[in-house]
């Protein structure tokens, strides 16, 4: 995605269905999911086992947390890698080096006084499986994927790899409905960034994620 464009919602497309693999732990599940090559179907027993995640809420550090909770968990640096100051309301997290050094989270997406979106750089050369744990890391246990889709060129010419998230958790949380009329789907882009400030994608070597409360496809712009 070009750092300077922010995403649209009107971008959507036909959903594809989320998908997981039945009887797995759920963070496996949402990376098996993510890289398997076969239709896996959702198992009867999912709705039944995050009940009574859905009527007590897990704590969040994430995705979905509380600004408060999402700074806890991820404390900010005093400064950028550049020396600068950071500016307290926006950078979270070490100062990690990706094309440039810079701090970990950034430009957050609030909704209801939680985190709906947010920018993480991730180290210069992470490969595409590492790219989705950390990715996974962020998400309550019962998150779901879809596989991944390239986004091969866009209309500025740029590239990358997007896939969208569900979680009952955050469903109830937010409302089934609550990110532009989505079905409760979390779009995740995974880029590498070039010094134009577009992006490709290099399945060995991303350092970008952009995390958007709205469904993500290959109709998106990079």
């Amino acid at each position: 995605m070009d750092v300077a464009t922010p995403y649209s919602a009107s971008s959507k497309s036909m959903r594809l269905p989320l998908l997981r693999p039945p009887r797995l732990r759920p963070v496996l599940a949402f990376i098996l999911v993510l890289v398997a090559p076969i239709v896996i179907g959702v198992s009867d027993s999912f709705a039944a086992s995050t009940t009574s995640h859905a009527a007590h809420p897990p704590a969040l550090g994430g995705f979905g947390a509380t600004l408060r909770a999402f700074a806890a968990s991820h404390p900010r640096d005093a400064a950028t890698g550049a020396g600068g100051p950071c500016p307290s309301s926006t950078c979270f997290g070490p100062v990690v080096e990706s094309m440039f050094p810079t701090d970990q989270f950034s430009a957050l997406d609030m909704e209801r006084g939680r985190v709906v979106g947010y920018t993480e750089a991730l180290t210069r050369g992470t490969p595409l499986l590492q790219a989705e744990l950390e990715v996974a890391e962020m998400f309550p246990a019962d998150a779901t994927a879809s596989q991944v889709t390239v986004v091969r060129r866009d209309q500025y010419g740029a590239s990358c790899a997007v896939f969208d998230i569900q979680s009952k958790v955050l469903d109830h949380l937010f409302g089934k409905r609550a990110f532009g009329d989505d079905g409760g789907n979390i779009g995740v882009e995974l880029a590498t960034l070039r010094p134009s400030g577009l992006t490709s994608y290099n399945p060995r070597a991303i350092d970008l994620v952009i995390v958007m409360p709205t469904y993500a496809d290959k109709s998106i712009n990079c």
